[in-house]
């Protein structure tokens, strides 16, 4: 077997062991990326359609695209530009880039790396944030800690611990 065809096999079974799913662009545009590995029944999920990722971990990685996941998902990871994701709940999701657009029901943790991505929760028990200029409105949130300059964090209760290790960030509590 060649070298790079083994490489691909065996970058094939670690995601199938992971059980990890990564979505290709609704829009089925050719990307660099793996496109669609793992994903329940294998399909494409299409623009504007809804991907069942109950239980599973989940890799978003397409520049620009659209997601729409439903179900419990385990761990969630939306990495690179200008991703827009609408979701039920999950375990944890994960942000690396910027602009990027989450809104999530509930979710165990939230961490953020990047500048300029917004989230919307109804609750988060542990939020992250290592960058500058991110956005992070929930209904409630436990605990909160700020790595990076002028973030804005909005809850509608009090949040339990808050830890700002830097500059200009807002932390607000509409009770």
């Amino acid at each position: 077997m060649r070298p790079l065809a083994s490489f691909g096999v065996a970058a094939a079974v670690v995601f199938l062991l992971a059980g990890c799913i990564t979505i290709q662009s609704p829009s089925g545009a050719d990307s660099n990326g793996p496109g669609i590995t793992g994903a329940p029944g294998g399909a494409n999920p299409g623009a504007g359609s809804r991907t069942d990722c109950t239980g599973q971990a989940v890799l978003l990685n397409q520049a620009g695209a659209t997601y729409t996941l439903s179900g419990k998902c385990g761990q969630v990871s939306v990495q690179g530009q200008g991703i827009v994701v609408r979701m039920d709940d999950a375990a944890g999701v994960e942000i690396r880039g910027d602009r990027i657009t989450v809104d999530v029901d509930t979710a165990g943790a939230l961490a953020i790396s990047g500048q300029d991505n917004t989230v919307v929760a109804d609750s988060l028990d542990a939020v992250a944030i290592r960058g500058d200029r991110n956005r992070v409105e929930g209904d409630r949130i436990r605990a909160l800690t700020i790595n990076g300059n002028d973030n804005t964090v909005r809850s509608d209760s009090a949040i339990g611990g808050v830890v700002d290790n830097g500059s200009r960030n807002s932390v607000v509590v509409d009770d």
